[in-house]
């Protein structure tokens, strides 16, 4: 069916604001002032021309414009365009027709079969356009329909199980938080692993600001690529590795996801197009913990498990029977002990997010202009959790001559959330204090607590109340981004073309934090806010020479790039409130500032050659050269090339009923180079430290290294591409192996050495698997069809060497958290994201004292967060104007870390611990002697004490879950209707679990800890949400 592009009308605040400036950008396009003809009305019937039949659900579209419909269940049509215009008719599996307008008013036509697309274009590197046909490494598309059809907020999480080696998970910190994706395994020990995002061939800013990489409060401010609008995609490209990316250069090792937005068309007139989505987000009990509703709030005392009036996490008292209690509080004598089922459940609110976007195009004979501007507003699961988001896109093209091309863009995005979450078991993390709650407490009781009129502190044992944390507190997060590009093409001869492009993205984002006099670690009051400024610039020239000679086509590419990174951060904070409420740092007695600036440079140049030979064989080789201001002089400089070829052996043997069998192969090196100032060990302020509060210059924790050289990962792929059946029938198969060496990342040394961490060169990470994306039509009639496709990857991460000296490489330690777990690379095969721990028994027994169970400390591998494969099956149904579309994915095989469930095991809340309440239990095992014995336990000491070792929490993270559903209608119009286009889309996203291990129930597996490497483990997490909503495209 038609594409329909998804745009949203902002409707809900500001409208007389709006309205100005929507008037204020017709009269901006309308100033463009190209003369357009006049619009006529034609109609037809499209038939195939085999049989005849009509053909309904060809997509009849005015070329180069959004201006288009679809054939009705006759197959006839009608559509108003101005006289001249290109009308293009295409059906999958038929051969595409065009017809140029000149005073006719009825076109009749009859499609071919066609076997399959081979002329596909995909942009690849560097915004190079190829035939896909041609291309010697595999590459993935998802065009417009298939991400604005997910109704996500972002690009991303709309690409969830379509692309076969991405690995997509969500750190679920609140509103604007960040997604990571990993193509092919994590290669990087300590550095970046996702890919480069380009956006209209500009590289964009994909960082996130996360102030604390640790377990206790951390932040997650989002990640650059959240800013990219949806609804402004034309199409996304995903360079899956080296081989496809290696232009990129350094920044694409981990392959690249390419963009393109759209833009308007010579001779389309004036368009509007609006569309509105509206997302509903539930809390469901999948995802929360499995807790018990007998025994309420207290602790064993002489065995004899005791309500207690001390304000405390523990639900190791009675049983609760309604009893008249004292209470804990303050506010009240006494309270009604009994079970309080949904007090975590009730905390949560409904989300909701409305994303409304409004978009004008005007197109002329030499030019043309798209205008778009979405409003994105919502609410969080989580009280006071809120977020705003203006993104205005603004892009030109005009043909200055024949020869000479300009296209001009600009985005800027505005957003503003409040109330973000912290991460992670520390007093700021509402989330910490909710699952904590004693069994028997009421949320109303905590609804009263305000510092200034409590009886009691606003604690609850040994976290924050929840609402103290999200309503007096307070995390803004405030962004103004700037996206833009300014490129001129030119044509030197019919052989001889070229471009220069300059591009920047410029982001300022502040975040302030706010702690109100109370905060259980800072009860005299807290202010903190950082300013993190960062400007990237890249200037492009290429210069292209394409040529057939006889039966050679022939095509080189020379080119350059300067790209320039600068970034600031201003940190300020103040201690010790002097006037609570007033957020300033004039307000505090205590004060603090720093000030740190980074700058980085990398200029590049590259050449490419093309061969092709009668259409079946092509031959690909690119060289590329970088020069780093981050390396020394004698490293500065390095080289990698890249080689590829295919063959289309269906081109030089017949074969009856397969229209394409390619066969790809390619090898490719990469390079990488450092952080700024690792060269040298380095000095800066230290806003803790001062001397009669003037800040002082501390020594950098870890110093320099004179000799860095660059990263070098070199990839092999060899892949196989199949059509048949006219299309209805498709196979895309690549392996890849692919080795990382002389990587740089940091360790941790001897304090004795006057440094916390050392720079090192060294280590080897080979990745090796295969994806698969299989699919094709098996059922179409004259009505009806049906589409479906399998994705499916399997990746093997191996360290074969880390540092000279070194077999560990910590990734994340959770302190003392179940006994001290950590995560980390060791040599081997599948050593990268070992979960290291300690085990609850040693050699099959448990290690028991007099009173318990023992503390162990020797860590043991526990399991591995990486996941043996990924899947995704996608099925859509067509019947006449409706469609309907269901997403099925998962992860099979990993591990995660249920940290979250071995905590509140220890405090009694759980499920599992009702268990041995009432008898305790004889536990069998062995002394510190190695000697047979066996010790009683109350149910505390023994829950608590399995808590204390990491082993029993380690869960596997397989899991099948239904991601989507949609179903949607597009209405039939009359042609001469004002509304040329008009449908609805019903959404459902994150429905339920198929399949999920028994002891990951309580959990999302597929939740991720930030963007970094320190992945594989499940900490006080906002939940993930169920949501529901429906979508309004309307067209003019």
């Amino acid at each position: 069916m038609l594409t329909n592009s998804k745009i949203k009308l902002f409707m809900k605040r500001r409208f007389d604001w709006f309205q100005r400036g929507l008037m204020g950008a017709v009269m901006l396009l309308l100033s463009v002032s190209i003369a357009f003809a006049q619009d006529v009305t034609i109609s037809g019937t499209v038939t195939g021309a085999e049989d005849g039949m009509p053909i309904p659900g060809v997509s009849v579209v005015q070329q180069g414009t959004t201006n288009g419909t679809i054939t009705d269940i006759d197959g006839n049509y009608s559509i108003t365009a101005p006289s001249g215009a290109v009308i293009s008719f295409t059906f999958v599996g038929m051969k595409a027709q065009e017809f140029t307008l000149s005073g006719q008013t009825t076109i009749n036509v009859a499609l071919q079969p066609d076997a399959v697309d081979l002329d596909a274009v995909v942009v690849t590197a560097l915004g190079i356009k190829r035939e896909e046909k041609s291309l010697g490494y595999g590459v993935s598309k998802v065009d417009s329909e298939e991400i604005q059809a997910a109704a996500g907020s972002d690009v991303l999480s709309s690409m969830q199980g379509k692309v076969a080696g991405l690995d997509l998970g969500s750190s679920q910190g609140g509103l604007g938080s960040s997604n990571r994706v990993v193509l092919r395994g994590n290669s990087s020990i300590s550095g970046n692993n996702q890919p480069l995002y380009v956006v209209d061939g500009v590289p964009v800013n994909n960082s996130t600001i996360e102030e604390t990489t640790g377990v206790w409060d951390r932040k997650d401010f989002g990640s650059g690529s959240m800013d990219i609008n949806p609804d402004d995609i034309e199409s996304v490209t995903v360079l899956k590795g080296p081989n496809a990316a290696a232009l990129y250069g350094s920044r694409a090792q981990n392959g690249a996801i390419i963009i393109t937005t759209k833009s308007g068309s010579k001779g389309q007139g004036l368009g509007v197009e609006i569309s509105s989505s509206n997302m509903f987000d539930v809390v469901t009990e999948q995802y929360l913990p499995k807790v018990q509703n007998k025994y309420g709030q207290g602790s064993y005392i002489n065995n004899v498990p005791t309500y207690t009036t001390t304000v405390t996490d523990d639900s190791w008292g009675p049983e609760m029977t309604g009893q008249s209690l004292p209470s804990w509080s303050g506010f009240e004598d006494n309270l009604t002990y009994s079970p309080q089922p949904n007090n975590i459940k009730d905390f949560f609110e409904t989300g909701f997010k409305s994303t409304n976007t409004i978009a004008l195009t005007k197109g002329g004979e030499n030019g043309s202009s798209r205008f778009s501007y979405t409003n994105l507003n919502g609410s969080g699961i989580v009280p006071g959790n809120e977020q705003n988001r203006h993104n205005f896109n603004i892009r030109t093209q005009y043909d200055l001559s024949d020869w000479l091309r300009v296209d001009a863009k600009a985005n800027y995005i505005n957003q503003e959330i409040e109330g973000g979450t912290w991460l992670g078991e520390g007093s700021s993390n509402a989330i910490y204090g909710l699952f904590a709650l004693p069994r028997n407490t009421n949320l109303n009781e905590l609804k009263k607590y305000n510092y200034n009129n409590s009886p009691n502190d606003p604690y609850i044992g040994t976290q924050m109340n929840p609402y103290w944390t999200t309503l007096h507190d307070n995390m803004i997060n405030k962004k103004d981004r700037l996206i833009g590009f300014v490129k001129v093409d030119f044509d030197i001869n019919e052989n001889l073309s070229g471009f220069v492009r300059a591009g920047t993205d410029y982001t300022d984002n502040t975040v302030e934090e706010r702690y109100n006099l109370g905060h259980k670690q800072n009860k005299t009051g807290q202010w903190i806010m950082n300013q993190y400024k960062r400007r990237e610039t890249n200037i492009d020239a290429l210069l292209s020479y394409q040529k057939r000679f006889g039966e050679l086509d022939f095509g080189v590419n020379l080119g350059g790039n300067m790209m320039n990174n600068k970034s600031a951060v201003t940190y300020n904070r103040g201690d010790d409130v002097i006037s609570n409420g007033f957020w300033n740092i004039q307000n505090y007695l205590n004060k603090n500032a720093s000030y740190n600036i980074y700058e980085k440079q990398v200029n590049s140049v590259y050449a490419t050659l093309n061969l092709g030979y009668q259409n079946f064989l092509y031959l690909d080789a690119s060289f590329r050269n970088d020069w780093s201001s981050t390396l020394p002089e004698e490293n500065r400089s390095y080289f990698y090339p890249a080689v590829s070829t295919s063959l289309l052996i269906n081109e030089i043997v017949e074969m009856n009923n397969v229209n394409l069998l390619k066969v790809r192969l390619g090898y490719a090196e990469v390079g990488n180079d450092s952080d700024p100032y690792r060269l040298a060990t380095t000095f800066g302020v230290n806003p803790l430290l001062d001397h009669n509060g003037i800040p002082l210059m501390d020594v950098d924790g870890t110093p320099g290294v004179p000799d860095l050289k660059p990263e070098r990962t070199g990839s092999f792929e060899f892949g196989v591409d199949f059509r048949a059946y006219n299309s209805r029938l498709f196979a895309d198969f690549n392996y890849y192996s692919q080795s990382t060496k002389n990587q740089l990342f940091t360790t941790k040394v001897s304090s004795a050495t006057g440094y916390v961490n050392k720079y090192l060169n060294g280590g080897d990470v080979v990745n090796s698997g295969f994806e698969l994306s299989l699919g094709g039509v098996p059922v179409r009639t004259g009505s009806f069809e049906w589409e479906t496709t399998l994705t499916l990857a399997k990746n093997t991460t191996e360290v074969k060497e880390l540092a000279e000296g070194l077999d560990t490489q910590v990734l994340a330690d959770l302190g003392n958290l179940v006994g001290g777990v950590q995560i980390v690379a060791n040599k081997g095969k599948n050593g990268y994201g070992v979960i290291m721990g300690v085990p609850d028994k040693v050699d099959g027994e448990y290690q028991l004292g007099n009173n318990g169970f023992l503390p162990l400390s020797e860590q043991v591998e526990l399991g591995n967060f990486t996941p043996d494969a990924t899947f995704g099956w996608l099925n859509t149904f067509s019947y006449k104007r409706l469609n309907f579309r269901a997403l099925i994915d998962g992860k099979i095989g990993g591990d995660v870390m249920n940290a979250t469930k071995g905590e509140l095991t220890a405090k009694g809340i759980t499920e599992n611990t009702l268990a041995h309440r009432e008898s305790g239990i004889e536990v069998s095992g062995v002394d510190a002697d190695g000697n047979p014995t066996t010790v009683l336990m109350n149910a505390q000491d023994y829950w608590g004490g399995l808590a204390g070792y990491g082993a029993p929490w380690v869960v596997d993270a397989t899991n099948v879950r239904l991601r989507e559903l949609s179903l949607g209608y597009n209405f039939k119009l009359d042609p001469d209707f004002f509304i040329k286009n008009l449908s609805v889309n019903f959404n459902a996203y994150n429905l339920f679990f198929i399949y999920r291990d028994e002891d990951a129930k309580d959990i999302d597996p597929n939740q991720t800890w930030g963007t970094g490497n320190a992945q594989g483990y499940n900490l006080y997490n906002v939940p993930t949400t169920t949501s529901y909503g429906f979508t309004v495209n309307v067209k003019f």
